[in-house]
């Protein structure tokens, strides 16, 4: 009979057995070690750790080696990809993009932040309220080639290229540098070049230096203020804590231009820095525009090599010259009052958080963020070179007249209770054993059906007998 069957089944009638899904979170082979594994991830991501996957892998083998010390034979460990893949799974953990680098903020930043609230109406009341003596400056760099890290693809690709000119790490540094009453004084820029530029002559508001590296030093920084401030005599130059701002040639250099050197506290800059808070997001993702929209419309030309061409930096400084040129006026004059420079109550969102609540932050984006507006609308800085007449901007009328004090009026951070983070799992709960169910009649709800599981489409089973032999039919 076993043989009959044999020879009469067809193997592609039997159906397979279904294939189980793999079941994740209980695939611990190892809970013990999953367990510390997990607080140690925890501890590393509250200390502000970048932890990769091969961190994860040695810790797991580390741990391991402590717990199973006489029984490695035995209970041999794997830290292969697929149990790194689980583990993540099985703790809701994922692998993201940085956003933010740097260090955090002291740990008294309240009393910094009043210290320089404070100073700030001094140095302001120094100069009789006048907004055309006080000044920012601060350096970034600006890359030849600009492309956007992101992109829209087709769903499920795995991996998405942009062509580019190899210019990415080819840089420009450049200092920009205006008054609290929206005066733009000249770029200052630094071109990696030995030689200058044959037959160019840049625009007027536009001071080059040539020189091997395209870093900013204390001769630098000399020469900075002999190009741009050396006729501003009894103003004061807002700078950050970089060291090449506080040496000792620098500070000569401001004492015979008669300037007054204000430097803004150590890693404080990402709140109390101008510059960095409000304009290089902007002029970067303009440069960003410019650079790609020259990418699609230009005719490429190439090298020797038959490598396509970079803008080059007579065409990255022209950018430079009409985005500084167009830049709103009103937002450096707003900017000088969001860090608390030339006012107190137009502060910025970060800032006006710590000042009257006390709250360290952890979310203050540093660097450039794309968003989709930059997709969709056509920014100033591509739009028709118009000059319509702008109105005149107001003059601080109402002066304060005393320093700023923080008073804190919440419980301070240190003693308050820790708050969940991030995500919250939404998990089905039985009605019955929750202490906070509500009240609301459900009676006259109606519930919506189950759906159904889809029956599997193919070919129909063959009809058998008691015996479990196929019952052939005769066709007439």
């Amino acid at each position: 009979m076993i043989d009959d069957l044999n020879d009469d089944v067809n193997p592609s009638d039997v159906e397979p057995a279904p294939v189980e899904p793999l079941d994740l979170q209980s695939n611990q082979i190892y809970p013990e070690i999953e367990k510390e594994l997990l607080e140690w991830f925890d501890l590393e991501r509250l200390n502000k750790r970048s932890v990769s996957g091969l961190d994860i892998k040695n810790k797991a083998v580390e741990i391991h080696q402590r717990l199973y010390a006489a029984l490695l034979a035995q209970s041999p460990f794997q830290e292969s990809d697929g149990w790194l893949y689980g583990w993540l799974q099985r703790n809701n953990k994922n692998y993201r993009r940085v956003t933010t680098t740097g260090r955090d903020l002291p740990r008294n930043f309240v009393q910094v932040i009043a210290d320089f609230l404070t100073k700030s109406i001094e140095t302001y009341r120094a100069t009789n309220w006048n907004r055309s003596k006080i000044y920012n400056m601060d350096e970034t760099s600006i890359f030849l080639d600009c492309p956007s890290r992101y992109t829209f693809a087709d769903m499920g690709a795995k991996r998405f290229k942009v062509d580019t000119n190899g210019a990415e790490m080819v840089r420009i540094s450049a200092a920009f540098t205006a008054s609290s009453c929206g005066n733009k004084l000249p770029i200052f820029l630094i071109i990696l070049r030995s030689r200058e530029l044959e037959n160019y002559i840049p625009p007027d508001n536009i001071r080059i230096l040539y020189k091997s590296s395209a870093t900013f030093s204390e001769d630098t920084i000399c020469d900075y203020l002999e190009s741009i401030m050396s006729n501003r005599q009894g103003s004061y130059l807002y700078l950050d804590s970089a060291r090449c701002h506080i040496t000792s040639s620098v500070k000569q250099k401001f004492n015979n231009l008669e300037l007054q050197q204000f430097i803004i506290p150590p890693r404080m800059t990402n709140i109390l820095q101008l510059a960095d808070v409000s304009w290089f997001a902007t002029i970067k993702k303009a440069y960003c525009v410019k650079w790609s929209h020259w990418s699609r419309t230009r005719q490429k030309d190439f090298t020797v090599h038959g490598n396509s061409k970079s803008p080059g930096y007579v065409l990255a400084i022209q950018w430079l010259f009409e985005i500084w040129d167009d830049f709103d006026e009103r937002l450096i004059f707003d900017s000088f009052d969001a860090c608390v420079i030339t006012g107190q109550s137009h502060l910025h969102n970060t800032l006006k958080n710590l000042v009257n609540n006390n709250l360290t932050f952890n979310s203050y984006i540093d660097d450039l963020d794309e968003d989709e507006n930059i997709l969709v609308e056509t920014p100033v800085s591509l739009m028709p070179r118009t000059s319509p007449e702008q109105s005149p901007i107001q003059s601080y009328q109402n002066p304060p007249n005393t320093t700023y004090a923080i008073i804190q009026n919440r419980t301070p951070a240190s003693q308050r209770k820790p708050q969940l983070a991030g995500r919250y799992v939404l998990r089905e709960t039985n009605s019955s054993q929750n202490p906070n169910q509500s009240n609301v009649d459900t009676s006259s709800i109606v519930s919506e059906k189950v759906p159904q599981v889809a029956k599997k489409r193919g070919r129909k089973p063959l009809p058998r007998d008691e015996n479990g032999k196929i019952i052939r039919t005769q066709q007439i």
